[in-house]
């Protein structure tokens, strides 16, 4: 199963929003292939583009759903004391404006919880916060940045 990159397109131009051809495609490219993506650094078009990928995503049947965190919210909370077991590979995670303690918290526990599942990491922050998460370099090999 693949997100399709010409239902994410319609869906981009449905919600007028003006991104990069390059960013969409680099997106669903980085998802398809199982990494998760940080959309830098236009925070309303990252955001935009975030939710239009899990919108795809649902549709496609990757996902049932999201959870959006804001800024520290993902550093306080994990996604096993919010979710069921049977479900915690059938959400995407969209983090908004996260601190890097999120980010970084938040794809420990995601690579491990979702190893070998169609769930995804979607952040939208800054070059700046993601540098300073203080990721492994294997979390920084499967975090892919996309510039949009």
């Amino acid at each position: 199963m693949e997100l399709a990159i010409d239902d994410v397109r319609r869906r981009t131009a449905r919600h007028a929003v003006d991104l990069r051809a390059e960013a969409v495609e680099s997106a669903v490219a980085a998802l398809n292939t199982g990494a998760h993506v940080a959309l830098l650094p236009d925070y309303e078009r990252a955001l935009t583009l975030g939710q239009i990928l899990v919108e795809a995503a649902a549709d496609a049947g990757f996902c049932i759903g999201s959870l959006s965190f804001y800024r520290t919210a993902a550093a306080l909370i994990t996604l096993r004391e919010l979710l069921q077991p049977s479900f915690l590979s059938e959400f995407w995670v969209v983090l908004a404006a996260p601190s890097s303690t999120a980010i970084s918290r938040v794809m420990d526990e995601v690579r491990s919880l979702w190893c070998g599942s169609d769930a995804r990491l979607v952040a939208v922050t800054t070059l700046e916060d993601l540098r300073d998460a203080n990721l492994t370099p294997a979390a920084r090999r499967a975090l892919v940045p996309i510039h949009v």
